[in-house]
């Protein structure tokens, strides 16, 4: 997998990769949607908000 790449897992067991941006002790600080817009981000229960669904990475 990519340095600039995410995986993304759904509850339900869909998947997804997208692009991330990551600082420089490789942390995932934005994960983009396929039209480049950044996901809403919880750091703490690393997941995202995307489709109106819960994702875990």
């Amino acid at each position: 997998m990519g340095k600039n790449l995410v995986r993304l897992m759904q509850s339900e067991g869909e998947e997804a990769t997208l692009n991330c941006q990551r600082d420089s002790n490789n942390e995932i600080i934005r994960i983009f949607d396929l039209e480049g817009n950044v996901l809403p981000l919880n750091q703490r229960t690393r997941c995202v908000i995307w489709k109106s669904q819960v994702w875990y990475f």
